[in-house]
C-alpha cells in the first residue's frame, strides 16, 4: 500500500511538471488516486495470491512474480483511469506508462526484497519455525532429519515427532524424535499437534503407501513434502522447493493457481446470475402454470377443504423423486455410462422404479390420511395419485436430460425446472383431477 502511494504521487508529480508543464497542485483527482489506487493493488495482489504463506517466499520468485503482476495492474490502471486523459502525443502515453510502471515496480520490490530478507534471517536464526511431522521412521528419515538438523542455516522445521508407516518392534527415528502416532490416526496427530509441514520419508519398500499416504492427507491445510528418487530429479517429473536449503519435492494441493481460481469462481457466478436472469420469465411462467392448474378446480376444493391440504404432498413427492432421477440421470450422462444403445433399457427401468415407489408411498400416504381423514374415498384418491405422480416423476427425470442433450443443452443447468414444472403440474392435475371426476364432482 505504501509503494502504491509513493508511485502514484512520484507519477502524478511528474506529469505536472513535465508533461503539463505546471507547477506541482494536488488536485482532488490526486486525492482520490490515493485512495483507489492501492485498494486496487490490494485487490489483485489479493487475486494473485501474493499475499498467501508469506514466511515460504523466496526472493528471486518474489521479484518475478511482482514484475508480471505490476505490469498486469498498471495496464488496467492506464486503460481505465489514464487512457481518456487529453494528450498531445502517443510519447506523452509511452513515458507516463513506463514512470508508473517503473516507480511502483521499484518501491514494492524494494519493500518486499526487504521483509523477505528479514523473514528469510527469522526463519534462519530458528526465531520463526514450522511444526513438521515426519512420516518414515526408519533408515532414509533419520538421513534427511539428521541432514536438515546439521544444516548452518535453519531450514525452519521444528519436528514435533514422527508416524510410523508399517508397525515394527523398534523404530530407528525414535532415538531422535518421538514417535507420536500412526499412519491410521494421521489426520488427528496433525490437528492435536497444530502441524504445519508433513515430510514423506518412506523406505523403498514402503513406496506403494505413498498414494494412501497423500490421500490422507487430501484436505489438510498442511504443505506436504517427499524425498525424491534421483530418477524423478533427472527426468523433471517433480517440482523442487529449495527455499530453505534442502531439495524435497512438494506435493501440491490446489491444481491451480490462486488466479484462476478467482477468475474461474468469477465466471461461474456470473455466469449463474445470468442464467437465473434469462429464464426468470420461464420461472414464473411454470408457477402461474401450477397456479392455472389449481384455479381450475377451484369448486372441488371448496366442496373437501381437505384437498387443500393433501395436494402439496403428492406434488412435493413428486418433486423429490423426479430431482433423485435427474441427479443420477445426469451423472451417468456424465460419464458415459448413458448412451442410446442402453436408453430404452433404463427408461424401462425408471418405469418399474416409479411403479413400485409410487405402490409404496401411496400404501403409506393413504394409511396416514385415512388415520387423520376417516375418509377412504381420500385415501384412494391420494394414493392413485401418488402412484401417477411417481412413475411421471421416474420417466421425465431421465428423459429431460436426455432430450436437452440432443439439442446440445446442458442438463445440469436448464433440466431441474421442466422435472419440478412437470412433476407440480401432473401431481396438482391428477390430485385434484381425479377428486374432481371420481369423487367430488
Amino acid at each position: 500500500m505504501l509503494s502504491a502511494v509513493i508511485s502514484w504521487t512520484l507519477f502524478f508529480s511528474y506529469r505536472k511538471v513535465f508533461i503539463e508543464e505546471l507547477a506541482i497542485d494536488f488536485t482532488n483527482k490526486f486525492y482520490l488516486g490515493i485512495v483507489l489506487i492501492p485498494v486496487f493493488w490490494i485487490i489483485l495482489y489479493g487475486v494473485t495470491g501474493t499475499y498467501k504463506n508469506i514466511f515460504r517466499k523466496s526472493r528471486l520468485k518474489e521479484l518475478s512474480e511482482t514484475f508480471y503482476i505490476v505490469l498486469i495492474g498498471t495496464i488496467i490502471i492506464f486503460f481505465v483511469a489514464l487512457l481518456d486523459d487529453y494528450i498531445d502525443n502517443y510519447k506523452t502515453y509511452y513515458s507516463l506508462f513506463v514512470v508508473l510502471f517503473c516507480a511502483h515496480l521499484f518501491f514494492t520490490s524494494l519493500f518486499r526484497f526487504l521483509l523477505t530478507s528479514i523473514t528469510a534471517k527469522k526463519v534462519h536464526q530458528k526465531k520463526i519455525s514450522f511444526n513438521t511431522l515426519i512420516i518414515g521412521s526408519n533408515l532414509k528419515a533419520v538421513q534427511m532429519y539428521k541432514e536438515l538438523k546439521e544444516q548452518k542455516l535453519s531450514s525452519g522445521y521444528h519436528f514435533v515427532g514422527f508416524v510410523n508407516v508399517e508397525e515394527k518392534a523398534q523404530y530407528l527415528l525414535s532415538e531422535f524424535i518421538p514417535k507420536i502416532g500412526s499412519l491410521e490416526n494421521i489426520v488427528e496427530v496433525i490437528k492435536d499437534h497444530d502441524i504445519e509441514d508433513v515430510i514423506i520419508a518412506v523406505e523403498s519398500a514402503e513406496h506403494h503407501k505413498i498414494e494412501e499416504i497423500i490421500d490422507l492427507l487430501e484436505g489438510t491445510d498442511i504443505y506436504i513434502k517427499m524425498l525424491p528418487d534421483m530418477y524423478d530429479i533427472i527426468s523433471g517429473k517433480v517440482k523442487m522447493s529449495t527455499i530453505f536449503g534442502t531439495a524435497l519435492i512438494e506435493i501440491e494441493h490446489e491444481l491451480m493457481p490462486t488466479w484462476h481460481w478467482f477468475l474461474k469462481r468469477f465466471f461461474d457466478v456470473s455466469i449463474s446470475l445470468f442464467v437465473i436472469i434469462l429464464f426468470s420469465p420461464l420461472y414464473l411462467f411454470t408457477a402461474l402454470l401450477a397456479t392455472w392448474v389449481i384455479s381450475k378446480f377451484g369448486a372441488t376444493i371448496e366442496q373437501m377443504v381437505a384437498l387443500a391440504f393433501l395436494m402439496p404432498i403428492v406434488a412435493s413427492m413428486g418433486g423429490n423423486a423426479g430431482m433423485q432421477t435427474l441427479a443420477v440421470t445426469i451423472r451417468a450422462l456424465a460419464t458415459k455410462e448413458l448412451s442410446s444403445g442402453n436408453i430404452s433399457t433404463i427408461v424401462t427401468k425408471e418405469f418399474i422404479i416409479g411403479v413400485l415407489n409410487g405402490i409404496i408411498f401411496a400404501i403409506i400416504t393413504g394409511i396416514i390420511v385415512q388415520l387423520w381423514f376417516k375418509e377412504i374415498n381420500l385415501s384412494i384418491l391420494i394414493a392413485a395419485s401418488m402412484v401417477l405422480n411417481m412413475i411421471v416423476a421416474g420417466l421425465f427425470g431421465i428423459l429431460v436430460p436426455v432430450s436437452l442433450k440432443k439439442f446440445n443443452i446442458d442438463p445440469a443447468i436448464a433440466s431441474s425446472v421442466f422435472v419440478t414444472t412437470i412433476t407440480d403440474v401432473i401431481g396438482f392435475l391428477s390430485f385434484l383431477g381425479l377428486g374432481a371426476y371420481f369423487f367430488y364432482g
